[in-house]
């Protein structure tokens, strides 16, 4: 393990077992003085992993704040430990939202069975990006303990692809996505159809969206074309009656004007830190914190 620390913060690396013999690979981020901490479970979109351009940024911040900050990359992300490259194909292309699911498990088990020790497991909120917000709004309605939910550029349906998209998906048992300039694309099994169709009641976001036992923020750019601002209030609408909060952020897009790496600091970016932190530190701490472990 890891470990990284200065006299504010400290940066440990961990990795857990998930289901079917998979690993986990993440990184704690948490304030030095003593704990536990309320804790951020941040979680990744598609074609990303823990250390996608905002994150890093975004947890520093958040430790300064107080936060513990518990990130990782999906098993299927397709980016080994110690890269920021998609190189293992064959993972990506058998994931699916079930294995994202187990992988947040077994991270939250960790995090229960007190295995990080600078967070507190009884306060804890939950971050998601793109296909992470749908991820994180499965897995906190589930639970029914988190104090905060977090979405930037929610989705509403997952897997929305058509079906006649599907249909020749499984004719040829493979679907291509474009991944760069001239780089090889990128190949989805039909494990993730069958994912979907086995798990639809689910992944029923709307119907989780109305479950969700705690405050809610959504965060949406303007000019987001992968996941409209549409889609955006339709699950603000499915939240439960003054529960939830829906903010778009003008003049940006899906990633908030951020690229990986994350080389300059866009508007639209520190204004959706902004809007988060300030979510987080009303929502996501305990009235009385607990005692600390130091």
């Amino acid at each position: 393990m890891d470990n990284n620390s200065s006299s504010s913060f400290i940066a440990r690396e961990f990795a857990v077992a998930s289901a079917g013999g998979r690993r986990v690979h993440g990184r704690i981020d948490a304030p030095a003085n003593g704990g536990p901490h309320p804790t951020l479970i941040c979680l990744h979109g598609f074609r990303a992993h823990m250390d996608w351009g905002f994150f890093p940024d975004f947890a520093r911040h958040a430790v300064a704040q107080g936060l513990c900050v518990v990130r990782f990359s999906f098993s299927g992300s397709g980016v080994p430990p110690g890269t920021d490259q998609l190189t293992d194909r064959k993972s990506f292309a058998r994931d699916t939202y079930g294995k994202q699911l187990e992988d947040l498990a077994a991270v939250h088990q960790a995090l229960d069975a007190g295995e990080i020790p600078e967070a507190d497991p009884e306060c804890w909120s939950i971050l998601g990006h793109s296909r992470g917000s749908g991820i994180a709004l499965i897995h906190a309605a589930e639970r029914g303990d988190a104090r905060a939910f977090v979405g930037w550029a929610q989705i509403t349906t997952p897997g929305s692809w058509t079906p006649e998209a599907k249909a020749r998906w499984r004719d040829a048992g493979v679907h291509r996505i474009k991944h760069g300039r001239g780089a090889e694309p990128l190949e989805l099994g039909t494990e993730i159809l069958d994912d979907l169709e086995l798990q639809a009641e689910r992944y029923d976001l709307l119907a989780r969206a109305g479950e969700l036992s705690c405050p809610a923020l959504l965060l949406h750019g303007a000019r987001d074309i992968a996941i409209s601002t549409a889609e955006a209030r339709t699950i603000h609408a499915a939240l439960p009656p003054g529960s939830g909060r829906l903010k778009v952020l003008e003049r940006t897009g899906h990633t908030f004007g951020v690229r990986h790496p994350m080389e300059r600091t866009p508007e639209g970016y520190v204004q959706l830190r902004a809007e988060s932190l300030a979510f987080l530190a009303e929502h996501g701490r305990r009235a009385d914190p607990p005692a600390s472990r130091s």
